[in-house]
């Protein structure tokens, strides 16, 4: 199937100037998730992204999601670039946006501009005016260089993907961004505004930076509490994995009581009511749909409003079936489907000692805790 928009994640490089041991875009960030897996995580929860290709040094771990399409750099950065071309090969896209790992500050808006003024024409940038002054260096001392006219270039840059795939399968010249290729091939460049918290991470201190910007950031936290009946049947759907019992959830969709409570907690947590204004059950189009599909699309929402998944808290409450044996398949369900590390999700399961609905085994029950980060 063709895709209209791919990305090129560019993590090829040694990040010598870092002067750390592990190439930079492979140093912690947040939490558990590193420069390059921040970066991985805003482009993977862009509505409008179908693939993604992130380009590696070899023989180094990545921990990227399994539907991330992986491949090895080359000598060279105009290398690396047409190695990513090249794997996305079978996808086809129509445009791809390529960009550093180590600008791990983009967000969707940045994201969003670049895709609205893609053509087959030009080349899209994000760039920046030049604020600070500008001095060149020579034999002769310092010379002042005026600022007008001078922008600094920043990445995701968008081109058309077939385009771009044969100008640098014949260019042999040596150049530092994608612009420079299309501009020597006698296309034109097409600026749109970048932003500021989207520089490259090169030194020291420019991971500290970025580190206090995420800082300056707050945690918000949901709730979720759901509820299906019990009846007779051949299996359920919970945590978006089908437990094979001799029971089943009634609902208008797949009832889904574990994701239905976490997807109400992420709906509470960013500010975007509850899941029956989203997926009313009067609405057939609902009707016994896979409920990972209303999981995704308030994350989706919640991205809009600069909120973004950091952990999952949650409980299911019954008698049956029993949880212990698939708890795991669960969990890492539940990070897959939310784009989390699975240390980040926490399933749990109890019983109310044979009181009550779930005591009855008349009905299942599902609580969620979510907490996420608001900018």
């Amino acid at each position: 199937m063709t895709a209209r928009f791919a990305v090129i994640i560019v993590a090829a490089g040694s990040g010598s100037r870092m002067n750390a041991e592990t190439p930079k875009q492979f140093l912690p960030f947040l939490g558990e998730r590193t420069i390059l897996g921040q970066t991985v995580h805003v482009f993977d929860t862009h509505p409008h992204v179908d693939v993604i290709s992130v380009v590696l040094p070899d023989h180094h771990d990545h921990n990227l999601p399994t539907h991330i399409v992986t491949c090895s750099g080359g000598a060279s950065r105009k290398d690396s670039v047409l190695s990513g071309l090249k794997s996305l090969s079978e996808h086809n896209p129509e445009f791809v946006l390529i960009h550093d790992a180590a600008r791990c500050g983009i967000d969707h808006g940045l994201i969003t501009r670049v895709m609205d003024a893609v053509d087959r024409k030009h080349i899209v940038v994000p760039t920046l005016p030049i604020a600070d002054t500008v001095r060149r260096k020579s034999s002769k001392g310092w010379e002042d260089v005026s600022r007008d006219g001078l922008d600094a270039m920043q990445t995701p840059q968008a081109v058309h993907y077939q385009t771009y795939k044969d100008i640098l399968e014949q260019d042999t010249t040596d150049t530092t961004d994608d612009a420079s290729s299309m501009l020597n091939a006698g296309y034109q460049l097409k600026a749109v505004l970048g932003s500021r918290h989207n520089f490259k991470i090169t030194y020291p201190e420019d991971l500290d930076m970025m580190r206090k910007l995420q800082d300056a950031s707050f945690s918000v936290v949901g709730q979720g509490f759901d509820v299906h009946q019990l009846r007779e049947g051949t299996g359920m759907m919970l945590g978006g994995v089908h437990i094979a019992c001799e029971l089943e959830l009634v609902g208008h969709s797949d009832a889904d009581v574990l994701l239905h409570a976490i997807t109400d907690a992420v709906c509470g947590a960013s500010g975007l009511g509850d899941i029956g204004q989203h997926f009313p059950p009067s609405d057939a189009q609902w009707k016994n749909k896979a409920s990972d599909v209303f999981l995704r699309k308030v994350i989706e929402l919640a991205s809009q409003k600069l909120c973004s998944l950091v952990h999952i808290d949650a409980t299911i409450i019954g008698e049956k079936p029993k949880i212990s044996p698939m708890r795991n398949v669960i969990q890492k369900r539940v990070a897959d489907i939310c784009q989390l590390p699975i240390s980040c999700v926490n399933i749990k399961a109890t019983t109310t000692e044979k009181l009550g609905f779930t005591g009855r085994e008349e009905g299942l029950a599902a609580m969620a805790v979510v907490t996420m980060r608001r900018m």
